[in-house]
């Protein structure tokens, strides 16, 4: 019910407008108008102001703009009839050009706060494209027009190409500001495979972003209004030439919503096909690095665009979690992003919304970013410092350190000075302390808003954060939940710190405050996993994963790798932490390897290697903890096998780039499933060596 009325208030807003739009062109071309109405049926409110009668009426489904001489020819000089063509054109037209202008303003709000906007640039190419060529696409490639039909925004490329049934296009291109033309240019679907060995079929395109600046954000809500006038136009048109039915349409139009549309569903084509996802599809794999974000919706409204983003300058390299695609970053100084746009899906059927946590983006199809916390005194700036520092090295990208004093939040300025990533206090109890935090600059504050004190105390942080742009953490454990929700529940479920988080969400919504990551902690990981899967369905907030309390490092890493992996591997999660007893730098190992194993991230080799079994002729387990330690300096993104026979070697590890499996005295070395020589044992690891030397 509450949709049929929702659509009858927009439908009757639309005639309204509509009619509004014959009212100002009537008056302006001095027709006269004997009564203009918003609503229909039995009026609630008259007034006469000169010739025309304005009224409300009781029905909210439209309005009508009566005009003297429209129903029946009138005497009246000022009358319809008695007007010229252009007049009447104007009059008639202007309805609809209300309508134009209307929708223009709402898509102007709907990316009033966008960070950044896919754009029709050929940005790369995947391993073996054809279509990269001199007398071919480049890199740089401005699509203007395919098929004659104008390129408005990044989505026209797969609505475009899906009307196209014969392989051939024409395609007019801006290259180095000069406008070519290609003729009859054969683009076809081909299987290609990603670096995880996966097949997938598409044209092996890849496009780019541009920062979304004010001009830009004018220029893309114009492109987008002509977007869907083309689109009604060749819906008509399709309906005319018996092309399409309504049902064809109205399959065909849901993927549409003012721009790319991005997330589960897929942007669908206008051809009566089937869903297949094109070039220019919706599904980008995770860009790399940590820099420009990007977001075309505001407030509430959930991120349908992945996060556009600079490129890490190391080696670590994000992947696109299930399609294991790894864009590269454009030259453009950051403006312009490889984007997977054949992937078969993102990681989870929803995309997060995007907090920026100092210069590092969470959320919204970010890399998952890798955090720790400091075991130092935080008002012991060297000590701290030097700590963030070995973090840092060790690939930490966000730090957390405990301020649970006025002299810990004191020493925020001095210590975001000395370091490179960005700086989250962990506050409790005292909201002050919160305050003096924001003042020193600190880029994000993990509290749980129910344990400050009073609402007016939390409406002060978070006022204080709104005007900085600082993001919230919520964090709830299990070792704090509230009483109430102990008692309701029997303990600590997962149901419970759903709930409790949930709450703090909502007192924080209360205060107008909107900027959140949520976590919800506890040292069982069955009960930890639920209540992430459970927040993951119940909200698009990005999630901060960890499994509380997990141990010392043998304990610990593996009950994060089932807590945290697990989630991961299900789409679940935005950034996380491994709590370990032991030196912070060993969580930020963790973590890179846990990222590694769930396929998310590279960071230097994969290390593959068989369980001894009664085939094994070699002595298997030195020879792996020899490759390990050799690997340790590494830091190409490869995958190594260590085999104990050649019935698990070049057969199983076909995927390894390169690799060595034992037998009698001597082992074969391979690369990519080829066998390259027999090597004797002794020699084996030493040639195994010099090929990675050569990748």
């Amino acid at each position: 019910m509450v949709y049929i009325l929702a659509a009858i208030l927009v439908f009757g807003v639309l005639i309204a407008v509509h009619e509004l739009g014959h009212f100002m062109a009537a008056k302006a071309c001095g027709v006269r108008v004997n009564e203009f109405s918003i609503g229909m049926g039995p009026a609630l409110w008259k007034k006469q102001k000169g010739e025309t009668q304005y009224s409300l009426r009781l029905f909210p489904v439209g309005g009508f703009c009566a005009m003297e001489g429209e129903e029946e020819d009138s005497d009246d000089p000022t009358a319809l009839n008695n007007q010229g063509f252009w007049a009447k054109l104007l009059i008639f037209a202007a309805g609809a050009a209300m309508n134009f202008i209307a929708g223009l303003l709402i898509i102007l709000v709907l990316y009033a706060d966008a960070q950044a906007f896919y754009v029709p640039v050929v940005a790369g190419f995947a391993d073996g494209c054809p279509l990269e060529s001199a007398d071919g696409l480049q890199e740089g490639d401005r699509l203007l027009r395919i098929d004659g039909e104008k390129v408005y925004v990044y989505s026209d490329i797969s609505l475009l190409m899906g009307l196209n049934k014969t392989g051939a296009f024409d395609l007019q291109i801006e290259r180095n500001g000069e406008v070519i033309t290609l003729r009859d240019f054969t683009m076809e679907r081909r299987e290609y495979t990603d670096q995880n060995g996966k097949a997938y079929t598409g044209y092996g395109l890849y496009f780019g972003a541009e920062e979304a600046t004010l001009g830009r954000k004018l220029s893309y809500s114009w492109n987008n209004a002509m977007d869907f006038a083309r689109l009604v136009r060749l819906s008509l048109q399709m309906l005319v030439t018996g092309q399409a039915g309504g049902k064809d349409l109205h399959h065909h139009g849901r993927g549409r919503t003012g721009g790319e549309r991005l997330g589960g569903g897929g942007e669908h084509r206008l051809s009566g096909g089937a869903d297949r996802r094109e070039p220019g599809g919706d599904e980008p794999a995770a860009p790399a690095g940590a820099g420009w974000r990007q977001d075309l919706l505001s407030g509430h409204q959930r991120r349908q665009h992945a996060a556009v983003q600079k490129a890490n300058t190391g080696e670590i390299r994000e992947l696109h979690p299930l399609c294991g695609i790894d864009p590269a970053a454009g030259a453009d100084g950051g403006h312009h992003v490889q984007r997977c746009v054949e992937a078969d899906t993102l990681r989870g059927d929803t995309m997060s919304r995007q907090i920026m946590v100092g210069g590092v983006a969470v959320g919204g199809g970010a890399p998952v970013s890798i955090q720790s916390m400091c075991n130092t005194a935080t008002e012991d700036v060297e000590a701290t410092v030097q700590q963030i520092l070995r973090l840092e090295q060790a690939g930490c990208e966000i730090i957390r350190v405990a301020v649970p004093t006025e002299e810990a939040a004191r020493a925020v300025p001095a210590i975001k000075a000395r370091i490179h990533i960005p700086l989250v206090a962990d506050i409790h109890f005292d909201y002050k302390l919160a305050l003096l935090c924001a003042e020193g600059g600190i880029d994000k504050i993990r509290i749980n808003p129910g344990n400050i004190g009073a609402k007016e105390r939390v409406r002060a942080v978070a006022d204080a954060c709104r005007e900085r742009g600082i993001p919230i953490r919520i964090g709830v454990n299990g070792g704090s939940l509230e009483k109430d929700l102990l008692v309701k529940y029997g303990g600590v479920t997962a149901q419970a710190l759903v709930d409790s988080a949930m709450g703090h969400v909502r007192l924080l919504n209360d205060c107008g405050f909107d900027d959140i990551c949520i976590s919800v902690k506890c040292s069982r990981v069955p009960v930890n996993m639920a209540a992430y899967r459970m927040l993951h369905e119940q909200t698009d907030y990005p999630l901060h994963l960890g499994v509380t309390e997990a141990g010392t490092p043998e304990m610990g890493v593996l009950k994060s790798a089932i807590g945290i992996g697990g989630l991961l591997c299900m789409g679940v999660g935005d950034t996380l932490r491994v709590s370990l007893t032991a030196d912070p730098v060993e969580e930020v190992i963790a973590a890179k390897r846990i990222l590694q194993a769930a396929g998310i991230r590279r960071s230097g080799p994969d290390l593959i290697a068989c369980p001894t079994c009664g085939r094994t002729r070699i002595d298997l387990i030195p020879m792996a903890e020899e490759v390990e330690r050799r690997l340790m300096n590494c830091t190409k993104n490869i995958t190594v096998a260590v085999m104990g026979c050649v019935v698990n070697g070049p057969g199983e590890a076909s995927g390894a780039d390169v690799g060595i499996a034992g037998g009698k005295g001597e082992g074969l070395l391979f690369a990519k499933g080829k066998i390259l020589r027999k090597v004797p044992q002794e020699q084996l690891v030493d040639a195994l060596f010099q090929e990675i030397d050569k990748l």
